[in-house]
């Protein structure tokens, strides 16, 4: 297993909360069978170029495993509202900075489903010309990968996640949505601070969002 991987503790989701339309609306559209798992993958936009063609020649093992490839986003398409300094999420910041309200990053980001961290585990083990199992890939930092199980499946059709996470309550929640926009302004109108007090939860917190381009 990769050093720099974790699992928060597993909680209620309260994503629903925040989405601007009851959940049962985007059920409608094709969702997976079972809930399972999202695994982040994080890692230098240098070598974005390198990891996307190796987990294309990775697509069919990463199947067989019990996953896939969700697709990717690039730095300009990653935002950061909160950031608590931390071993999951100390980020690589760019240097100029051109939004008031969050901030932009020089990391890349892979989004994948799985049904479970195991076969998540087995993905990123297995030793068939996977250069993944290698410390400098794709850069000389390597990457950092974490999973988020999930309590209801994900909806394929959308393609902006927006992750949470409660550092002194281990609580967490990904959520998918339509746009940037749509996250956006759920930071605008105070939804995120608002679950603060819904749940009585303090300390810090991370809360980022990304567009990935859907992988084909």
């Amino acid at each position: 297993m990769h050093s720099n991987w974790y699992t928060p503790r597993e909680s209620d989701t309260y994503g629903s909360y925040i989405r601007k339309v009851p959940r049962d609306q985007y059920y409608g559209q094709v969702t997976h069978p079972y809930p399972g798992g999202f695994l982040f993958l994080r890692f230098d936009d240098g070598g974005f170029n390198i990891a996307d063609n190796a987990l294309k020649k990775q697509q069919s093992i990463c199947r067989h495993t019990g996953g896939y490839l969700m697709g990717m986003a690039r730095k300009d398409r990653i935002f950061i509202y909160e950031s608590a300094p931390s071993k999951q999420m100390n980020w690589n910041f760019s240097k100029v900075q051109q939004f008031r309200d969050v901030s932009t990053t020089e990391n890349a980001m892979a989004v994948f489903w799985f049904t479970s961290r195991d076969a998540a585990e087995s993905f990123f083990g297995n030793t068939h010309k996977n250069p993944f199992r290698e410390p400098c890939f794709p850069t000389a930092n390597g990457y950092e990968a974490f999973y988020v199980p999930l309590c209801n499946p994900p909806t394929k059709t959308l393609n902006t996640f927006l992750f949470i996470e409660f550092l002194n309550a281990h609580k967490y929640d990904a959520e998918m949505f339509e746009s940037q926009r749509d996250t956006d302004q759920i930071w605008k109108l105070g939804m995120i601070q608002a679950l603060r007090q819904k749940y009585c939860l303090t300390g810090e917190m991370n809360v980022y969002s990304l567009s990935i381009d859907v992988a084909m």
